[in-house]
């Protein structure tokens, strides 16, 4: 371990670099690299301030907290950066801001620009982030879904969503928790599309970032037919659904956690693997999840059309049954709204059925709005599940 230097008196320090970044990023012999923390991304991003605004930029990452030298100690920030500034600079950097403790430095070497944010306290231990501008996410290729998944071994892939390179498979397993769709800045309901759903569970490399794992499958499966999610800023998962050829897939990629080592999963909830026609002759009713309006309204989503014409198959197979549309709400809003919500939303399905071949007279509609819940309304995700539509027989 270095000796630590008196910091009583600032006098010209010696530059040492810091181990795991490059030499550029040179400080003094009172701090050390903490490497348990010591974090390097191919890909991810880093808000910058250049003046006035922040400003995100994408690149290679390196980020590490530093530990001071002797262990323990803790040095006020305004004289580790008095020392450090002239260091720095000495090595190419140019201050370009400084705000609520973090300095933000700017360094081109050749055509490409380096950042350093470097967070200081008085009482805690330093925190530094480079980031070398250069280079994309990593370019996947994925195949669309075949006309059947069918059976994929719990040490396979699915073939249609291959894993990040690097990645090994460490679990699979089947779930019974429904497959949430979340909503969109508040004008879009959570969904839940699927009341189980499969997920394998991969150890992903090292240098693979949240923003990288979303960012590399976004392009992949949008070029394989897929539509994409809006992606959330910071958000740990994407969520894709393919509709084409009779097939009914929803996605979900998850990175949870930049530094976990199982951290990266893959849910498939395959909607169109759905057999309506038995669950009719077992229990004459069924849940038409999938099934989705516009926000507050009774108006069909157009990605609600293959489970929609799968009741319809199985309805028109079955002549003699009769069935009520029912539908339920949520406990947001009041009873009256609710009710009138899940009578047009009833109504809307049932006009659907009625105008692809199943008899007007094998139909009626009724809402229960908020009466009838199966999950609690207390979270996200009990609301989510309560709002659904039911196909029920007719006593």
């Amino acid at each position: 371990m270095r000796p630590a230097l008196l910091i009583s008196t600032l006098l010209a320090s010696s530059a040492f670099a810091l181990e795991g970044f490059p030499a550029s990023v040179s400080l003094d012999e009172t701090v050390q690299t903490n490497k348990p923390t010591l974090s390097q991304k191919n890909f991810d991003q880093l808000a910058v301030i250049d003046g006035v605004r922040p400003e995100n930029k994408r690149g290679a990452v390196t980020r590490a907290y530093l530990s001071y030298v002797p262990e323990g100690g803790s040095h006020p920030a305004a004289e580790c950066w008095a020392r450090w500034e002239p260091l720095l600079k000495k090595a190419g950097w140019a201050t370009k801001a400084m705000r609520g403790g973090a300095y933000y430095l700017k360094r081109t070497d050749g055509k490409v620009d380096s950042w350093l944010e470097l967070k200081l306290g008085d009482f805690q231990d330093p925190l530094v982030t480079l980031i070398r501008v250069e280079g994309a996410p990593t370019e996947l290729k994925l195949t669309a879904p075949a006309s059947s998944i069918g059976t994929v071994a719990d040490t396979a892939d699915w073939p249609f969503l291959a894993h990040f390179p690097g990645a090994t498979l460490s679990g699979t397993s089947s779930r019974e928790d429904p497959f949430i769709v979340p909503g969109v800045d508040g004008h879009e309901e959570a969904l839940v599309v699927a009341d189980g759903f499969a997920l394998k569970t991969y150890t992903p490399p090292a240098t693979l970032s949240q923003l990288e794992t979303m960012l590399s499958y976004q392009a992949a499966l949008t070029k394989a037919g897929w539509e994409v999610r809006p992606l959330v800023e910071g958000g740990t998962s994407l969520i894709a659904h393919y509709e084409k050829g009779g097939r009914d897939v929803w996605v979900s990629i998850g990175r949870s956690a930049d530094d976990s080592d199982t951290g990266l999963t893959y849910a498939v909830a395959d909607v169109g693997a759905t057999d309506f026609a038995k669950a009719l002759d077992a229990q004459c009713r069924m849940t038409l999840r999938g099934v989705n309006f516009d926000f507050n309204k009774a108006t069909l989503k157009a990605d609600s059309n293959p489970v929609i014409e799968a009741a319809a198959a199985a309805l028109r197979a079955r002549p003699k049954l009769v069935l009520e549309v029912q539908g339920h709400t949520d406990s947001m809003g009041n009873d009256a709204y609710n009710e009138k919500l899940s009578q047009a939303r009833a109504e809307s399905v049932r006009t659907w059925l009625t105008s692809h071949g199943v008899p007007a007279a094998q139909l009626t509609a009724r809402g229960f709005g908020e009466t009838q819940p199966i999950a609690d309304n207390e979270s996200d995700l009990g609301r989510a599940r309560n709002r659904r539509v039911e196909l029920v027989c007719k006593q």
